[in-house]
């Protein structure tokens, strides 16, 4: 029996196609022969490698994710990128029944096309973005005071959206700034933050809060309590606007790229004695004593 392109009654013999009529093209049934030049059709299933987000049939990636490209029903293809400027993933195998894409590491619209031996071609429209925000998560206060010194900050996941793709093959860096600072803290004006020093690789978990690190970032300030003094009238306010920064595991074409800039404030105010650190949405605080 024929699954495509061909004309045939209940009991397999063929039928002429009408007078004037085209047949479709590679699938042409002579009249009064039998059936062939037959060219099954078939559809592109996709499945994501990542087993979260939950939704594993979408087509909506993060840049490096892996998705397992089959045909249904099962038939041998060809595998391609329509339009592929050689910067639009890859794939695990060029030729059969089931591959898998690797996305690109930048945001692009790409087209899969599968392609049979007889010449049967569907596609596969797929969506590929980059990291483009981030916060911190399940943050744990770490303040203490303890004299002559007091600590105020936390320990917290850092995370990044959007958060219905996964970024699992993806790794994180804090790049390097200046601060800008005044009041008690003026003393700290253009000191540097500094990077990470290696590349952090994300987890395979994923939330409403995005993609999250495999390690933590711990956020504080230690300052003499004496920087503070008990009749002073001056607020201060210290700030690293820190460059969050990706790429697909091992550089990817084009290498690492900033998504966020994670601003690290610290703020003191003098009425009340309370010195506030914040980072990524995220905030712990204490009044001086």
């Amino acid at each position: 029996m024929c699954l495509f392109g061909c004309n045939s009654n209940s009991g397999g013999a063929a039928v002429n196609p009408p007078a004037n009529t085209a047949t479709t093209s590679g699938s042409a049934t002579p009249a009064g022969s039998a059936c062939i030049n037959c060219c099954p059709s078939f559809v592109i299933r996709s499945q994501t490698v990542a087993t979260q987000p939950a939704d594993r049939k979408r087509q909506r990636l993060g840049i490096g994710e892996e998705v397992r490209l089959t045909t249904d029903p099962s038939t041998a293809a060809t595998w391609t990128v329509v339009g592929d400027n050689g910067d639009m993933g890859t794939f695990s195998t060029a030729s059969g029944t089931v591959t898998v894409y690797t996305a690109c590491d930048r945001s692009k619209s790409i087209t899969v096309k599968a392609v049979s031996a007889c010449g049967h071609t569907t596609t596969l429209a797929l969506t590929v973005v980059q990291l483009s925000s981030g916060t911190l998560e399940s943050p744990l206060d770490i303040s203490v005071i303890a004299p002559p010194t007091i600590t105020v900050g936390f320990v917290g996941i850092p995370t990044a959206q959007p958060a219905d793709v996964s970024f699992l093959n993806c790794d994180f860096r804090e790049g390097t700034c200046p601060a800008a600072a005044s009041g008690v803290f003026v003393g700290d004006a253009g000191s540097a933050h500094a990077d990470t020093g290696s590349w952090v690789p994300f987890s395979a978990g994923v939330d409403a809060h995005g993609t999250a690190l495999s390690g933590r970032d711990t956020v504080f300030t230690n300052p003499a309590i004496a920087t503070f003094p008990a009749a002073g009238v001056v607020d201060g306010r210290f700030h690293w606007p820190i460059p969050w920064r990706a790429q697909v595991r091992g550089g990817g074409v084009n290498g690492a790229f900033p998504f966020v800039k994670a601003d690290h404030v610290e703020a003191y105010t003098a009425a009340t004695r309370l010195l506030d650190v914040s980072k990524g949405g995220q905030h712990a605080h204490l009044n001086v004593p």
